[in-house]
């Protein structure tokens, strides 16, 4: 009776919280609704407070953990929240055994680093979690290396992504990502994931619908798509039976040294290290080219750019993919300049 109560007091708070515009950080986080932790009997995560809690103190922790009910957060802003990086395994089942949604929350992008749902993941294990109606700013301030992705930032060290997704059909599951700086310098940027990096990671039957990426001001140097950003080099890294459907990217400005896709926006192995996609699908993508296109720029369906370490083309195995539904409306130019390339 007494847990009862205390989770009824919690799940209270969060909403008062919600109601009157306080951000997550001033959310009593109290801890979870029950579990000791084990895979037998895995920390219970079932409401807003709850999930803050796990994001605020989750660094380097492995363990197990379950969300069992569809979360939302209120609009509110997630950027500073996530801590560290997540080590543990993380599945998701409501008690009628569908998948939990997590939705409504903003990423204010302005300082480099690793930003998401949650922010890193290295060795761990997630499977079965929704995210829907997030929106991602990319702002000023913005100089080096940066990965952005809805759901998670960058996996990395043999972790597994499986059974999750992103946005779900109407206004209300749209994904939207706003490019608001001139120049972005490296930046890694999905509705799901932003960098895969070291260590044979996968990512498998995973899903992202209803993607809006707005770039309204010349952007440099950019990995923009639908499920993720850039896989790094030399991780052997698979991307296996993942779809994506309604996307639509629209370019205002000039944009140079940028990949666009709608499944990757970049992809760089070598001959002994070979990334791997494959079984995957595009379905339903619109390319809105208003402004320039300057130099270096891919745009591609399944991937944007394959490339090696070394310079030049890479090698990886793309296989048994598909695109239907391609469309690419141009209204402004495109200028080659100093033989850089255009493909």
């Amino acid at each position: 009776m007494m847990k009862t109560t205390q989770r009824h007091i919690r799940t209270i708070v969060t909403l008062l919280c919600l109601i009157v515009g306080v951000s997550s950080s001033s959310i009593l986080a109290q801890g979870f609704a029950g579990g000791t932790g084990t895979k037998k009997n895995p920390y219970i995560i079932s409401n807003a407070t709850e999930l803050i809690y796990f994001v605020q103190n989750y660094n380097d922790k492995t363990g197990y953990y379950k969300i069992t009910n569809d979360i939302d957060l209120g609009n509110i802003e997630w950027t500073g929240y996530p801590t560290g990086t997540f080590k543990g395994h993380l599945i998701g089942e409501k008690p009628d055994g569908t998948k939990p949604i997590i939705s409504n929350y903003k990423l204010n992008v302005t300082v480099d680093g690793n930003y998401g749902l949650l922010r890193a993941v290295s060795g761990a294990e997630i499977r079965n979690i929704g995210i829907s109606k997030v929106t991602i700013t990319l702002g000023s301030g913005l100089s080096g290396t940066t990965s952005v992705g809805a759901f998670i930032g960058s996996v990395t060290n043999g972790s597994l992504i499986e059974g999750c997704s992103a946005g779900t059909a109407g206004d209300n599951g749209k994904m939207i990502i706003n490019v608001g700086q001139e120049s972005l310098k490296t930046m890694y940027c999905s509705a799901f994931i932003g960098l895969i990096g070291t260590g044979k990671n996968t990512v498998r039957n995973c899903s992202v619908k209803n993607y809006t990426l707005n770039m309204p001001e010349t952007i440099n140097e950019g990995n923009y798509a639908s499920m993720v950003g850039r896989i790094e080099t030399n991780n052997n890294s698979i991307v296996e039976g993942c779809t994506v459907e309604n996307v639509s990217i629209t370019t205002a400005k000039q944009i140079q040294q940028c990949n666009l896709a709608g499944l990757v926006g970049s992809m760089y192995s070598s001959t002994s290290n070979r990334a791997v996609i494959t079984r995957c699908s595009v379905n339903g993508i619109t390319y809105n080219i208003e402004g320039e296109i300057y130099k270096k720029v891919a745009i591609g369906s399944i991937v944007g750019w394959v490339g090696s370490s070394g310079g030049g083309s890479g090698n990886a195995d793309i296989t048994r993919c598909k695109t239907t539904g391609l469309r690419v409306e141009l209204s402004g130019n495109i200028t080659a300049k100093n033989n850089e390339e255009i493909r």
